[in-house]
């Protein structure tokens, strides 16, 4: 709103997808670097309509949503401070991933130098999705890195690397196989849940939806580790209480979870997540539980009201 505001009454003239980019932008002069979703989803969204977000540039892909898609927010009421924890957490995780591509692109014969984030290696190979997962498996190993044992790989001191490519953060353990196969195998599943809104509807296709609403909450938990005990928690109770699929939104460690349930369970659905998660373990929040727990349908980005 802030961006859209300045835009009208400096006669400012930008596509919604620049004032999204230029909004992510803002984000890294205070230390956190993030990739956009939330500024792209805010400008470029359509009411009724779901949106595959794409970066490097910004930009966003309309999707129709099958008929009888209901969506539920259920917040963990877990805070965490992106600013605060971005050397251990959302920063940390960037500097996973490029070190993870530029070892990448160094396995495949690339100029790795070139190499910031993973989706360069795949667009510079011309390789699928597939593909870069089986690299992965191939050549990252499991098991940590050192900052030592990468520049060894890619032939530079231990110096030059932590200059160009890990600080600010401070770490001396990377963790790039489960952070690499995270981000290409959370880019299928997008793909995949885009192409089957694409498709003509069937029965089932929520069921097949949520599924892979799951994987994507497993890879956040289990590959980019960047859920918590409370999320993990309400997913669950959530899918108990009969959803299709449930996962953690936004950037983790914290925040909200978003569910696929069947037309008709709303009022179900909230009673059972109601009692089994914020009775239990958020009492206090029983008295703001509208606030915390309700259905969503998508909405327009920011716009201007012309009043006349």
């Amino acid at each position: 709103a802030n961006g859209k505001t300045l835009q009208i009454f400096n006669f400012f003239c930008f596509l919604k997808r620049d004032l999204a980019e230029l909004c992510a932008s803002c984000e890294h002069y205070v230390g956190v670097q993030g990739g956009g979703m939330d500024q792209a989803i805010s400008y470029l969204a359509e009411k009724g309509k779901a949106s595959k977000i794409e970066f490097h540039p910004i930009r966003a892909t309309i999707l129709t949503l099958p008929e009888g898609s209901t969506f539920f927010v259920a917040n963990s009421l877990v805070e965490s401070n992106k600013y605060v924890t971005s050397g251990t957490c959302y920063n940390m995780r960037v500097v996973e991933c490029r070190l993870a591509a530029m070892l990448l692109a160094k396995y495949l014969n690339m100029d790795w130098k070139s190499v910031r984030i993973l989706a360069d290696v795949q667009n510079k190979g011309n390789y699928s999705l597939e593909q870069m997962l089986e690299h992965v498996k191939r050549y990252l190993h499991v098991t940590p890195y050192s900052p030592l044992e990468i520049s060894k790989e890619l032939g530079i001191d231990e110096q030059s690397l932590r200059d160009s490519s890990i600080e600010p953060v401070k770490g001396d353990v990377f963790h790039l196989h489960p952070r690499a196969l995270h981000v290409y195998l959370e880019s299928k599943l997008v793909k995949d849940f885009a192409d089957l809104c694409n498709k003509p509807s069937y029965e089932g296709i929520l069921k097949d939806l949520g599924k892979l609403m799951d994987q994507s909450h497993f890879s956040c938990r289990d590959n980019y580790d960047c859920s918590c005990p409370e999320l993990d928690q309400i997913t669950e109770i959530c899918r108990s209480a009969g959803a299709y699929g449930s996962r953690l939104t936004g950037a983790g460690w914290g925040g909200c979870t978003v569910s696929l349930i069947p037309p008709g369970s709303s009022q179900t659905f909230f009673e059972k997540v109601r009692d089994e998660y914020y009775a239990k373990q958020k009492p206090e929040a029983l008295k703001i539980i509208n606030d915390v727990l309700f259905s969503s349908t998508p909405e327009s980005g920011a716009f201007v009201y012309q009043l006349s």
